[in-house]
């Protein structure tokens, strides 16, 4: 049996490849990719072969083809890289990757972050806003119990919040630590969003 009549078996491997075309980002036509107009492209391309499969990264595409292709089928694909325009421009695609390392960085400073109440310092995680929402949400209810004693960030001691006013105040300043680091995130990304090239999205620096 011919490679080519194993290959039209109904048992061969459809995502099996002996092709695979690989290239860089750079040669499309503005860096960006889609992988569903690209291969709405390729449909209408003239190829002799369609490939079994496209993947894509940061950095490049690749095709995979179950046969050799042909030198007039490695033009057409050539032809449909170079023109491809993908979605967006070389701006967009600075810019989203940017941001969610400002997100991502925003998250971890939220996570490790701490506020000063007391002379002490207290977590500002996930965990200890909602427990500190809950206490700030029920501080006037009749069954609410006082003082409300909280353990500070590295559990070496506690303090002891003894009516709703301390509450309150305690409350306000653990938002005000989160809100200081949404805010800082979110001027990062008003820069990033106001960048006109790529030059001025790679010169928004988050060191905070």
């Amino acid at each position: 049996m011919s490679i080519e009549q194993y290959q039209q078996h109904p048992l061969f491997p459809k995502d099996y490849a002996v092709d695979i075309q690989t290239y860089s980002l750079s040669q499309t036509a503005n860096g960006t990719y889609s992988l569903t107009v690209i291969s709405q492209e390729l449909k209408t391309s003239g190829l002799s072969q369609m490939p079994v499969g496209i993947a894509c990264s940061g950095t490049e595409l690749r095709f995979r083809f179950i046969k050799t292709l042909s030198g007039v089928d490695k033009i057409k694909l050539d032809a449909v890289v170079a023109t491809h325009a993908g979605t967006g421009s070389l701006l967009d695609a600075a810019k989203t990757p940017k941001k969610v390392s400002i997100d991502s960085k925003t998250e971890g400073l939220i996570a490790a972050g701490s506020f000063l109440y007391d002379t002490k310092l207290f977590s500002i995680s996930k965990t200890a806003q909602f427990n500190t929402h809950v206490m700030w949400t029920r501080r006037n209810e009749p069954g609410f119990s006082y003082p409300v004693v909280r353990a500070t960030k590295d559990n070496l001691s506690t303090t002891s919040l003894a009516d709703a006013t301390a509450v309150e105040a305690f409350y306000d300043a653990s938002e005000s630590a989160v809100r200081a680091i949404l805010d800082s995130g979110n001027a990062l990304k008003t820069q990033v969003n106001a960048a006109t090239t790529v030059e001025e999205v790679n010169a928004v620096v988050d060191n905070r």
